[in-house]
């Protein structure tokens, strides 16, 4: 039986379809087709806090398209998902009805506490053990989601306003700065087993970047390296040298900022890499 998760990001909108061959086995899921298209719709929310008539189309486009791969695959379960943009936009319920009359697909606009659920709604035995905390960490386009996992149990969760559209062109608000780290020191404490686990485009980007392997650590230095050698290059020279498209060669320098940060407050020297994002714990939720 084939699953299909649509994830309506911020930055991009993706489509992950997935065959289950067994439906009480979500390990053995076979991932059979993932499409990403840079819409961008969080662009808009620096100029008003309304989408354009524009990316509305873009977005139809997209997701007429999803519609008939849906379609062609003979997808019976799908579930589509959007996060912080059509979430703050204030016309993001209007955008919502215009796709289900156009394109057949029925959207569901959830809270950063229901999309870190979401991402996280998927366990990594091989990454989690029983006896550890994990701090896990989704950077996306309109907003970075962290969550506490002890035992394969949330213990707690939270979504912050951020994300690296804004911070293309400015810093982190000192006020945003302050609950991240306030939400970490008060959820983690001194806790020197904490584990920084990252899912998502951006540091999925990153580990590919420094030639990692699926669930391979990334170290503190590593990022911090990385860090430095992109931000001496010129957008076009990213793209180039690092072989990025302009929508990730755009947005991973603030990413990176994002995970020292994190980082820091949490005293982690490391961060795991599984290579999930939200249209896997989409179609894991649709299994369970």
């Amino acid at each position: 039986m084939l699953y299909a998760g649509i994830d309506i990001g911020s930055n991009a909108v993706r489509l992950l379809i997935c065959e289950s061959r067994n439906q009480k086995r979500s390990d053995l899921l076979k991932k059979i087709l993932f499409v990403r298209v840079p819409v961008r719709l969080g662009e808009d929310l620096n100029d008003g806090g309304k989408i354009s008539n524009e990316k509305r189309t873009k977005l139809k486009h997209t997701l007429s398209a999803f519609s008939n791969l849906l379609l062609a695959y003979d997808v019976k379960c799908y579930r589509a998902c959007a996060t912080a943009s059509l979430r703050l936009a204030s016309n993001g319920n209007s955008i919502s009805k215009y796709i289900s009359q156009n394109c057949n697909i029925e959207i569901e606009i959830i809270s950063g506490k229901k999309e870190a659920e979401l991402i996280h709604s998927i366990h990594h035995p091989q990454i989690m053990k029983s006896s550890r905390t994990y701090l896990c960490m989704d950077v996306g386009g309109g907003s970075t989601e962290l969550t506490l996992i002890r035992d394969q149990q949330i213990l707690a969760l939270e979504s912050f306003p951020v994300g690296t559209l804004y911070l293309r062109h400015k810093t982190i608000n000192i006020e945003i700065k302050n609950q991240i780290k306030n939400w970490i020191l008060e959820n983690c404490g001194d806790n020197l087993r904490i584990q920084l686990i990252g899912t998502g485009g951006n540091i999925n980007c990153v580990a590919k970047l420094l030639g990692k392997k699926i669930q391979q650590a990334i170290s503190k230095e590593e990022i911090e390296g990385l860090m430095i050698d992109l931000s001496s290059l010129k957008l076009k020279q990213r793209m180039e040298t690092y072989q990025l498209r302009e929508d990730r060669a755009d947005v991973i320098l603030p990413a990176l900022n994002l995970y020292l940060m994190v980082m820091g407050f949490s005293n982690a020297t490391k961060i795991f890499v599984p290579k999930t994002g939200l249209a896997d714990g989409i179609i894991y939720s649709m299994l369970k």
